[in-house]
């Protein structure tokens, strides 16, 4: 239900009412020591998809993404920053060297004979 591409607002009104019930049950029925900030967090899950939309509309996901792309590439301790720069630089030099030097696709070759048709 939360993952909806549109909601309406009843749905939200009994959503609402649902998750407010599951964490009454769970609180009485989990000790407190599993009760952290992400389960508070289901109070307000409703709220905010009343305020940015889907759900989808707030994903970090791609962010995340990133983030550990680039935590791979650390590889000194000492300078994060210079280590993650450098490759960095080192794989945007790969790839540009990749496309510039790869085998031609069969959308290239095709753009490539409409040129020398337009040309003759």
């Amino acid at each position: 239900m939360l993952l909806r591409e549109e909601q309406s607002v009843s749905n939200l009104d009994s959503l609402e009412l649902e998750l407010c019930e599951a964490m009454a049950l769970m609180e009485r029925d989990f000790p407190c020591v599993i009760q952290d900030i992400s389960f508070h967090l289901l109070h307000h899950i409703v709220e905010g998809i009343q305020v940015t939309g889907p759900v989808q509309g707030m994903w970090m996901f791609p962010f995340e993404r990133f983030n550990s792309w680039i935590a791979r590439r650390v590889t000194s301790r000492r300078y994060p920053e210079a280590t993650v720069m450098e490759t960095y630089r080192v794989s945007l030099v790969y790839y540009c060297l990749h496309r510039v030097f790869a085998a031609p696709t069969k959308e290239y070759k095709k753009v490539l004979t409409f040129i020398e048709i337009r040309k003759s």
